[in-house]
């Protein structure tokens, strides 16, 4: 039986660079090595069969990479070495392969009873679209020791076959644990065979690898959109350098915002996602006390620079709570629509956090369900009417007002959902 324990400390590093943009456009994750491993006896490649299958039901391309079975072949074509020196090189085999399979787009399950700490990192030195996982298993010494004993009766090893099995299941306890149990490698997650059954553990890493897989994957959409508004925030300012006060898209919904905020409160708030600034230029001449934050430093440049005595803060949605202040309210003008469905949530806390009681608030999402991404690399997620309020009341929000408003012509969709909100409970 086996247990799970998640977290001790992740392994799982690896870099991006701008390749990695094509890749997500192309609906593709990164390769994946996961390796299991263990002393002998331990259940390690019972694990690795059962995650295999597991893995298998995804749309990735899967293989295992056993230690044994690579030796074995080693054994043989490397007549001019010894079997020791073979095992002394064991590592570099097993780099050597799982290297062969990356470049063949496979995704990797490896199943070994040697392991060093450096040996997925050589990985990600050399792979950037690559995410590393350890799997280590634990059973104490004495429980390898009687499962190593069953094994030699069911084979029926000779005596000295078993003597060498006894000692090498000794051998691999110690180059992995203390006498205590303690590992001496770092891992993702650590499965003892002895408490908890296989495929419960299996089930368990692989909804853990998914969901880890399809966070960083949300983060890298966002990533690469962000990419995107450095790249053209100049582009996206001189269609304004003509108009020393351009007219907002959303003229209408500031005036209506601003006559919410002074119905009863002050005037200070938080723009998330200020853009090239248009609309901080309205707020500002209504004498508001402003605040913008954006991700994109290239169109922070161009809002500051339109505003000179407006407050501009490259930031994200997700790193509102180190403020370490309070708005009466927020404008978030075509930005939400950037934040994935599965870090909504995260978004619409955050913004909470910042806001006095009763503080108000403006939003407007691109309407209809699903995602999708445009041939410029921006990712694009829409939200129904319905699932937005209630995403709004679970994050401590009432929607005050509610419509939609037609797009301009070159948007994916056809409506704008257009919120205006009060904060009526903290966050959760």
């Amino acid at each position: 039986m086996l247990k799970i324990y998640e977290g001790k400390r992740v392994r799982a590093s690896f870099f991006l660079n701008f390749l990695l943009g094509f890749f997500l456009v192309s609906g593709l994750r990164a390769q994946t090595i996961v390796s299991v491993a263990g002393p002998s006896c331990s259940g390690k490649s019972t694990l690795t069969k059962s995650l295999y299958e597991k893995f298998q039901g995804t749309k990735e391309d899967w293989v295992i990479l056993d230690l044994d079975e690579l030796l074995e072949e080693k054994y043989k074509s490397e007549k001019n070495l010894s079997r020791e020196e073979v095992d002394a090189q064991a590592l570099v085999y097993l780099q050597n392969k799982a290297h062969e399979f990356l470049l063949a787009g496979k995704n990797i399950i490896i199943d070994t009873n040697v392991w060093s700490d450096d040996f997925l990192g050589t990985f990600d030195k050399i792979e950037d679209n690559l995410k590393c996982f350890c799997v280590l298993v634990y059973a104490p010494l004495s429980v390898l020791l009687e499962r190593d004993a069953l094994r030699n009766k069911r084979l029926q090893r000779s005596e000295k076959r078993a003597c060498w099995a006894k000692q090498y299941v000794e051998k691999t306890f110690g180059e992995f644990y203390s006498a205590d149990g303690m590992a001496k490698f770092t891992y993702d997650f650590l499965v003892d065979s002895v408490l908890e059954f296989v495929d419960k553990s299996a089930g368990n890493i692989f909804d853990s690898i998914e969901k880890s897989m399809e966070f960083d994957m949300c983060k890298d959409k966002e990533k690469n959109t962000i990419m995107f508004y450095d790249e053209h925030a100049h582009d996206w300012q001189s269609k304004y350098e003509k108009v020393s006060k351009p007219r907002s898209f959303w003229q209408e919904e500031v005036n209506d915002f601003f006559k919410m905020l002074s119905e009863n409160l002050g005037k200070s708030i938080i723009e998330i996602g200020s853009g090239k600034g248009v609309e901080a230029q309205k707020f500002i001449g209504l004498g508001c006390d402003y605040t913008g934050i954006d991700p994109s430093k290239g169109l922070l440049e161009r809002a500051q620079t339109r505003n000179p005595d407006g407050e501009f803060l490259n930031m994200s949605v997700y790193e509102l709570s180190s403020l370490k202040r309070k708005f009466d309210g927020f404008w978030s003008a075509a930005v939400l629509l950037h934040v994935s469905h599965e870090r909504i949530n995260e978004a619409l806390r955050a913004i909470n956090s910042v806001l006095v009681s009763g503080g108000v608030g403006f939003i407007s999402l691109a309407h209809g369900e699903g995602e999708c991404v445009g041939k410029d690399g921006r990712w694009f997620f829409y939200y129904s009417k319905e699932e937005f309020y209630e995403l709004l009341k679970n994050n401590g929000f009432r929607v005050e007002k509610y419509y939609t408003k037609p797009s301009k012509s070159n948007h994916a969709w056809g409506e704008w959902g257009v919120f205006f909100v009060r904060k009526i409970a903290e966050h959760g």
